[in-house]
């Protein structure tokens, strides 16, 4: 299995042990999980930074590290990425949201984050998410705005780019492109910087789709949500909701894309394309 790291070096937990503590936020309802390619298994996390199972007790090393350092952009709420750490990506076309509804959204948004400086700890990174990135979902899965991804060529044409620097500048792991959104969840290669992928993601696809639909102007709306993950149960409940997105938005064929490569501590390389 990839990615063991020594757990109990960075924490002082016993190998083999179950530690008591707090469970990840989302994950309290967690049992056995069942993980394709494994047999189920009984998940713990102990102090939020290490997962374990039978006798081994392992950090991946592909996930958020709260002790190491952390490079920050931008200002209203900063991107983050550590290194080649995975990140959970969401964008949307410029005209998904209403921007009656934005600026409402953005004003109690501000006096939260004035209450709740960073870093956060996890219960708290949870509130945020919930508060406002889950209304910002809900908005966006009800198809508002021009929908253009819908179009099968439109959803193919970003997931050919999303493809295209896989292995070399980013390693592809899942994503939904949705009508008026697009989720991605990936882990940025040294020496490439989130922020410059984004933007090849997003410069691309716009001069791409504005050509075949004859149109000009913004196609996408500037900002983006990203969110490191940080464990592998994390990173499993994300790459669910990438998955189940365009089902529960109640989509058909053709109006949608979406992709996952094998889960990284599973025993099969195989990948599903939908």
């Amino acid at each position: 299995m990839k990615g063991r790291r020594d757990f109990q070096s960075r924490t002082g937990a016993e190998e083999g042990r179950v530690v008591v503590g707090r469970l990840p936020l989302g994950l309290r309802a967690l049992g056995c999980l069942h993980v394709r390619g494994w047999n189920p298994l009984l998940l713990f996390v102990a102090k939020g930074r290490g997962v374990g199972y039978g006798e081994n007790i392992f950090m991946p090393p592909e996930y958020y590290h709260p002790e190491e350092p952390v490079a920050k952009h931008g200002q209203v709420l900063p991107h983050w990425q550590q290194g080649e750490v995975y990140v959970f990506v969401t964008w949307r076309l410029a005209d998904a949201i209403p921007q009656s509804k934005l600026r409402k959204l953005a004003e109690h948004r501000r006096i939260w984050l004035d209450l709740h400086p960073q870093p956060w700890a996890e219960e708290v990174e949870g509130e945020y998410h919930r508060r406002f990135s889950n209304e910002v979902d809900r908005w966006l899965d009800a198809g508002s705005g021009s929908c253009i991804l819908r179009n099968s060529e439109m959803n193919q044409l970003v997931a050919g780019a999303l493809h295209h620097f896989d292995g070399s500048r980013y390693e592809l792991d899942s994503y939904a492109v949705m009508p008026n959104h697009v989720h991605v969840i990936f882990r940025p290669l040294y020496p490439h910087k989130l922020a410059a992928i984004l933007h090849s993601w997003k410069r691309h696809t716009a001069r791409q789709i504005n050509h075949i639909l004859g149109r000009s102007g913004e196609l996408w709306q500037e900002r983006y949500w990203d969110r490191l993950l940080r464990h592998p149960l994390h990173h499993l409940l994300c790459r669910q909701y990438v998955r189940d997105n365009p089902v529960k938005s109640g989509l058909r064929k053709g109006e949608y894309s979406v992709w996952e490569r094998s889960f990284p501590y599973s025993d099969s390389d195989s990948e599903n394309v939908k």
